[in-house]
Order: C-alpha cells, then sequence, then structure tokens
C-alpha cells in the first residue's frame, strides 16, 4: 500500500499528518502468473472536533483487480490532519 500514490488533493489544513485507520477486504485467491490492476480513488473528506481540536479526514479506498477483472482485495484507508497541540 505504501507505493501506491494517491493525487494530491490540496487539503490546506493542520501542521501534522497520520494514518488513521486501514481495513482490507479480501477476494479472490491471487494465483502465480495472475496480473493485477490497482485503482484509488478518494472516496471521502470531511471534518471532525476531538479532543485536541479540529481534525481533517481524508478517506481513499483502492481496489485490487486480476486480469479477470475479479476483486482480489479492497483496501480503505482513513488519513487525518490536525494541528500540533
Amino acid at each position: 500500500m505504501s507505493e501506491i500514490t494517491r493525487p494530491d488533493i490540496k487539503l490546506k489544513f493542520g501542521d501534522i499528518g497520520f494514518l488513521a485507520g486501514l481495513s482490507i477486504e479480501c477476494g479472490v485467491v491471487v494465483r502465480p502468473g495472475d496480473t493485477l490492476d490497482v485503482v484509488t480513488s478518494l472516496k471521502d473528506v470531511y471534518a471532525k472536533m476531538g479532543r485536541s481540536g479540529k481534525m481533517a479526514f481524508a478517506v481513499w479506498e483502492t481496489r485490487f483487480t486480476n486480469q479477470l477483472g475479479e476483486t482480489v482485495a479492497q483496501a480503505q484507508e482513513s488519513f487525518v490532519r490536525r494541528n500540533r497541540s
């Protein structure tokens, strides 16, 4: 997942950012010789108030498919940005 590039969404909030959560749902089994395609898209952007103040979240969804178009895995990552306290 760390090698996947995401477009810059120009989220101008906070001075610190980190991974807030990751979920992976497995699909069909990957076999030797399979060719995988990866598509990443922005699923949601929202603000939330927490104990440390206001936070901005960006949620990305990544789908991995094989050469037959079958879903091998689907991942959802949430990243948060906030001000240092």
